[in-house]
């Protein structure tokens, strides 16, 4: 989900065994991926990479190898939003986005679509970053100082301002039973006034989180 216009991690998908790829962004066009400046610039390097890769992780020869062509008949690019994408899906083994989730209005919704397409042995790996996105050196300014509306105001919808504690509740509310795990914690980086909109809904604790991983537990 997010795949982004260079299809994500589809290379090391192919490379560490699958046999079909799903990837969804409303950026994406998949018209690019049939492209033979795009197969020989990109898409063929990517899996010569990624197969070395995957040799590192399991050792020995255990990557396995595609050319462009089988890499583009096991590829489904779908130039759309998460729950457009899964809407008609059947089920899935791995549920993957990076840095995604943060910027999908409906996220109940996406949430909702993500459990239709999974099973009780569906692996769910989601990094979400609550930072402003506009700089590292400064991840919650001018987020915090002022309501979310304002945010966008000035800046789009380019995130959706839900926190930590929310993004968690809407995974469990859509049956999807993910370990939520921060990861970075920037509490130098709050600003010294935050406004009420934001410290009456949230602790400074849970404000400070800068990114976080939801993984589905794997005992």
């Amino acid at each position: 989900i997010g795949c982004g216009r260079h299809i994500g991690m589809a290379a090391y998908a192919a490379a560490a065994g699958a046999t079909r790829y799903i990837g969804a962004d409303p950026g994406l066009i998949p018209e690019l991926l049939q492209d033979p400046k795009v197969i020989a610039g990109y898409i063929e390097p990517a899996l010569a990479a990624n197969r070395r890769r995957v040799e590192e992780h399991l050792g020995g020869d255990g990557a396995r190898r595609l050319d462009a062509a089988s890499f583009g008949a096991m590829i489904d690019a779908r130039r759309s939003g998460a729950a457009e994408a899964l809407a008609q899906e059947g089920t899935v083994d791995v549920c993957v986005s990076i840095s995604c989730l943060e910027h999908i209005d409906d996220l109940a919704e996406a949430t909702q679509a993500m459990a239709r397409i999974s099973t009780q042995d569906t692996l769910h790996l989601h990094i979400v970053n609550f930072s402003n996105h506009l700089s590292k050196a400064s991840p919650f300014e001018p987020l915090y100082e002022a309501p979310y509306e304002r945010f966008v105001e000035r800046w789009g919808r380019q995130i959706n301002g839900l926190r930590f504690s929310d993004v968690d509740r809407l995974f469990k509310d859509a049956g999807l039973p993910v370990t939520s795990i921060p990861l970075d914690r920037r509490a130098d980086a709050l600003p010294g006034v935050i406004d009420r909109s934001w410290s009456e809904r949230y602790d400074r604790e849970e404000l400070a989180i800068r990114t976080a991983l939801l993984a589905t537990p794997t005992g």
